[in-house]
């Protein structure tokens, strides 16, 4: 059964940073069930048995008993190494706080020009990448003005050349043809804004 960890501090309770990926599971002797189902490190099945001969197979392998699911009936429990399972639980507990951070965060944006030069476009898509990793979505915005409305193609060329240099765990969410962006009070268009909305992969 895992569980977090709280610490106790004067009398109250405080969640600490350090502590909040913290897995603890009952393992060995720690397990209560006279007998519980048990599969093996590589995930074979190794049947009901009783407690006691499940943890004595473990200590033959130099390995733990975990206790996976203990409301089940029998028990879960596996047959691995326990700081192997805890690093494995970790982990899977971070990358689901990152999802779910990023199905709650702001959309962030960066914008390039038609005319940005390389060195320029490689800090934005450190720009970009930062933001994917704090599990931002982020709207990459190419505006053309003046005579560039005339060039679509070229912008769309240098948007597709900079989705290649960011983090490519990347996936588009969206991608624009092409369309003007309002108009001034005159009446005169704006100018064409080209963009695309990246986020990295679960």
């Amino acid at each position: 059964m895992l569980y977090f960890k709280n610490q106790m501090k004067k009398g109250k309770r405080k969640f600490s940073v350090k502590n909040k990926y913290k897995v603890v599971a009952r393992k060995n002797e720690e397990i209560r069930a006279v007998q519980v189902r048990v599969s093996a490190e590589e995930g074979e099945s190794l049947g009901i048995m009783l407690t006691a001969e499940a943890l004595k197979l473990a200590k033959d392998r130099g390995l733990d008993l975990i206790l996976i699911s203990e409301k089940a009936d029998p028990p879960v429990a596996k047959i691995t190494s326990f700081d192997k399972y805890r690093y494995q639980e970790s982990k899977k507990m971070k990358k689901a706080d990152v999802s779910s951070k990023a199905s709650v965060s702001e959309q962030k944006r960066v914008q390039i020009s038609v005319r940005e030069a390389e060195g320029d476009l490689k800090t934005k898509a450190s720009r970009v990448n930062k933001f994917l990793e704090q599990g931002s979505r982020v709207e990459i915005l190419v505006r053309l003005r003046g005579r560039e409305n005339q060039n679509k193609e070229f912008a769309r060329e240098k948007l597709e050349q900079f989705l290649t240099i960011i983090n490519p765990e990347h996936k588009v969410l969206f991608k624009s043809a092409g369309g003007y962006a309002g108009k001034h009070p005159d009446g005169r268009p704006k100018g064409v804004t080209i963009n695309a909305i990246v986020t990295l992969k679960k």
